[in-house]
């Protein structure tokens, strides 16, 4: 099974967010995402524990700055 990754604007991932259809994740390790969190975003950590809330088809969208 190929995944593929799809790239979109920061403005859409924004209004995913706000939308409650996504999760904003950054993608370092917990010790350097402290210092660039983004308004909203999950540590990467933090990602399991919401997994069993989250619905299906919620968005998982990883940044890194």
């Amino acid at each position: 099974m190929d995944a593929k990754i799809e790239r979109i604007q920061p403005q859409e991932a924004q209004w995913l967010v706000e939308q409650g259809a996504a999760l904003l994740i950054c993608a370092y390790d917990d010790s350097h995402c402290k210092e660039i969190m983004l308004k909203n975003a999950l540590l990467r950590s933090e990602l399991e524990s919401k997994m069993p809330a989250a619905a299906m088809n919620t968005v998982l969208i990883f940044y890194c700055a």
